[in-house]
């Protein structure tokens, strides 16, 4: 983390960020139940499928990306510009980095773990919802 000391940086609530990282992981898994209908649908909706395959990719980078900030915003650190362009660009590698270098190896391992599996229930529920959706629509 880069310290500015020219920057006041506001330590943020540990309830607030709890809160506020849970409505990010909210958001993903109901736009990933979303995704997962629309994937489902005829081919008379390729241009939609079109349009939700190309939101999937930068919309995952995001949620890293801002998860990121809320984290180290309730650390009292400030998330630097080449964390910010590190993971919107090398998101899988540098994650794990983020964490490493905020907790250490332990918590770091966990914590990559734990956003590793969420990545998979993500998945999860989009596969799912896609299913539904494909039975639904055979009925």
């Amino acid at each position: 983390m880069e310290n500015h000391p020219d920057l006041e940086v506001e330590k943020l609530d540990e309830e607030k960020a709890k809160r506020n990282k849970k409505i990010i992981l909210f958001v993903l898994f109901l736009y990933m139940a979303f995704s997962g209908s629309i994937s489902s649908l005829p081919d008379d909706y390729i241009q939609l499928k079109g349009i939700v395959d190309l939101i999937n990719g930068p919309l995952l980078i995001s949620v890293a990306l801002v998860w990121c900030m809320y984290d180290s915003m309730s650390r009292g650190a400030v998330l630097g510009l080449g964390w910010s362009f590190g993971i919107f660009l090398l998101s899988p590698i540098v994650v794990p980095a983020y964490f490493y270098t905020m907790y250490g190896a332990k918590t770091g391992t966990i914590k990559t773990l734990v956003a590793f599996a969420t990545l998979l229930a993500a998945i999860f529920v989009s596969v799912f919802a896609s299913a539904i959706t494909e039975t639904i629509l055979k009925t």
